[in-house]
Formats: C-alpha cells, sequence, structure tokens
C-alpha cells in the first residue's frame, strides 16, 4: 500500500475517531427528557438516542472500543506513511542519514498527535458538550449499530469492567440519573437566574413554589380573632347583612364556642331572590380541618380533594387556633393580591352590588 492509500486511511481514521468522542459525549450530556420530546415529534434517530440513553455502559464501551481502534490504526498509518514521505526532504537538507529516519518520525508522530487531539478529539468533544442532543441524534443510528455489530465483544468487556468494579464496591450503571431533588432544584435555579437564562420572574415564582415545600401552615395561619363568624341560628338574611358590613363573602359558622363550617353569601342570596329566608344550618358547608404542621404543598393538595376553599388550622392537641384560605397558599407563589378585585355578587331584590372578598 503507498503513502497516499496510508494518508487517506488515516484522514478516514481520524473522522472515526471524532465521530466516537461525539457520540460518547453526546450520550453522556443529552438531557433523556428532550431527546423523547424529539422521538415524539417523529424520526427513527431520535428514537435511536433514547434507546442509546437507556444502555449506557453497552454505549460507552462501544465508545471506547471505536476510539481505541480508530487511534491504533491512525498510528499505524499515519506515522510510518508520513514519516517515509519526510525522509527525501530531510535528506535534501543535508541531514546526517543516521538521523533522518528518527527526525521524520518525531515529527510525524507530533504531526498525527496534534491532529489526533485538535480533530479527533478536542473538536467534537466540544461540539458534543455544546449540542449534545443534537450530536447524540446526528451519530444515534450509525453508532448503534456499530455497538450492535460488536455487542459480544462489547458484552465481554463490560463483565470485565463491572468485576473490576465489584472490588471496589462500584456499582454500574445503564443510565445517568436525572432527577433532582428540592435542594438541587434551587442551586440550579440560582445559577440559572445568575446566568440570565431564567428570568427574575420566572425565578421569583419557582421560589415560591420551593417554599410551598418548605413551610407548613403555621406561618400563614390567620388567629382565630380574625375570623368573622356568624351563629348557626342565623338566617340568610343575616348572612346577606354581615357580609355587607364586613365585606366577606364566606362566614365561619359557630355553635357555642365551635367551629361547625362555612356559609357563603352566594348561597344566602340564591336563596333570598326565591323569596324565602332558610336558616344558616341549612346553607352551611363542611369545612375541613389541617393540623398546623401540615407542609402547605400537602395542605393545597387536601384543600384541592375536599374542594375547599378555607379550612380550620388545629394545633396538636386537636384545638383550633385559626383558619387557613386557599388564596393565602397560592400567594406564597404569586405574591399579595388585592381581595378587592374579587368578583361581585349582585344582592337580591335590589340595584346594589356586593363586593365579593374571601
Amino acid at each position: 500500500m503507498g503513502d497516499i492509500e496510508k494518508l487517506l486511511i488515516s484522514v478516514l481514521l481520524l473522522a472515526l475517531n471524532g465521530f466516537f468522542v461525539a457520540a460518547e459525549f453526546g450520550i453522556m450530556a443529552a438531557k433523556r427528557h428532550r431527546l423523547e420530546d424529539r422521538a415524539e415529534q417523529g424520526g427513527r434517530a431520535a428514537r435511536a438516542a433514547v434507546a442509546s440513553s437507556k444502555e449506557l455502559s453497552l454505549m460507552l464501551a462501544a465508545s471506547q472500543l471505536g476510539i481505541t481502534l480508530a487511534t491504533l490504526g491512525l498510528g499505524a498509518m499515519a506515522e510510518p506513511a508520513i514519516a517515509h514521505l519526510l525522509e527525501p526532504v530531510l535528506h535534501a537538507l543535508s541531514v546526517p542519514t543516521a538521523l533522518t529516519h528518527p527526525i521524520a518520525l518525531v515529527i510525524a508522530l507530533s504531526l498525527v498527535t496534534f491532529l489526533h487531539m485538535v480533530v479527533g478529539e478536542m473538536a467534537p468533544k466540544s461540539w458534543a458538550i455544546a449540542h449534545p442532543e443534537t450530536a447524540a441524534i446526528a451519530i444515534a443510528l450509525p453508532f448503534r449499530a456499530f455497538a450492535m455489530i460488536t455487542k459480544p465483544f462489547i458484552w465481554l468487556l463490560n463483565e470485565f469492567t463491572n468485576i473490576l468494579l465489584k472490588l471496589f464496591s462500584v456499582e454500574a450503571v445503564d443510565t445517568i440519573e436525572e432527577e433532582h431533588g428540592p435542594a438541587e432544584l434551587q442551586r440550579l435555579m440560582s445559577t440559572s437566574q445568575e446566568a440570565g437564562s431564567l428570568p427574575d420572574e420566572d425565578a421569583r415564582l419557582l421560589a415560591g413554589a420551593f417554599r410551598l415545600e418548605n413551610q407548613d401552615l403555621s406561618h400563614i395561619t390567620r388567629p382565630v380573632q380574625e375570623l368573622v363568624t356568624i351563629d348557626v341560628d342565623a338566617t340568610a338574611a343575616d348572612v346577606e347583612r354581615m357580609s355587607k358590613e364586613t365585606g366577606r363573602s364566606r362566614l365561619i359558622v359557630t355553635h357555642g364556642q365551635r367551629y361547625v363550617g362555612l356559609v357563603h353569601v352566594r348561597d344566602a342570596v340564591t336563596a333570598l331572590s326565591t323569596g324565602k329566608n332558610p336558616g344558616v344550618v341549612e346553607l352551611r358547608q363542611q369545612i375541613p380541618t389541617l393540623r398546623q404542621d401540615v407542609p402547605l404543598i400537602d395542605a393545597a393538595a387536601l384543600m384541592r380533594q375536599h374542594r375547599a376553599q378555607l379550612a380550620m388550622v388545629a394545633d396538636p392537641a386537636g384545638r383550633k387556633i385559626g383558619m387557613v384560605a386557599m388564596e393565602d397558599i397560592l400567594e406564597q407563589i404569586l405574591g399579595q393580591f388585592d381581595d378587592e378585585t374579587d368578583e361581585l355578587v349582585k344582592v337580591a331584590g335590589s340595584g346594589r352590588r356586593l363586593r365579593r372578598r374571601g
């Protein structure tokens, strides 16, 4: 085989080396959920990339095998060919014959090493890290074909690797964990905000969402002294009157010293519009009771489960110590907002309008 043919094969091997390097770093850096999004849009390559991300040890072994074979082939082909082409040049420069081959070999080795590092390693690695999903999808089909062809040999390599890892109490994995806990997510949020990729308003909303996980009801409970109550023996007309006086659309129903539910002015107004004046006991709705140490995120879920806008809050002994509204929980995410913007309810039998508030 002539030197020119060897150099052409060397160029191909250099490209293959870059291909396997891009495959390795692309699969490692790609986010699986992004690959899955691309796969849902259609395309065999994206589906192959998703499959590769689930067989990490196989794919990494395949990339290492490919890199090793390409590097060995490059050294076997390129270095002697370049050295052989350089020897006449060195002779023409009057380099002693005894030194011609060693010098040519050193120059050839340096040139091949430089090209291998830049073209075969650094450039494809940087591209794959900068565009991991694009890289993983671009190389997915031919790379998986190579992995499947060499799978028996790769399986053998993996078995020996796993035996070696067990000696150091290390367990091999086939996938990269992408799950993050609250603390990690908060760090990611802060980093993204500092980098400018997360707007301040979005960061504020996310920070509020994290507060739901980290705070309990005791932080936002309205004490019983602030509750607007109405006796269980009152009527719908009393509810309408008290709602207009206090500006509250929901009143806590009491029976003696006990809190036994709530009544909404909407229900009272609806009843009055029919010419009836039922008692509060007929309009009363059940109100759930939550412990003060319940995290806000769980409190919101429980209130949704009961379809309740309000809930009583109890201490560990079971004593009612206050109330919480769903809007109080939402304000931890959205910030303070004014009840005065709530929908107006028209008072039955008059042209007046009654402003609804919590």
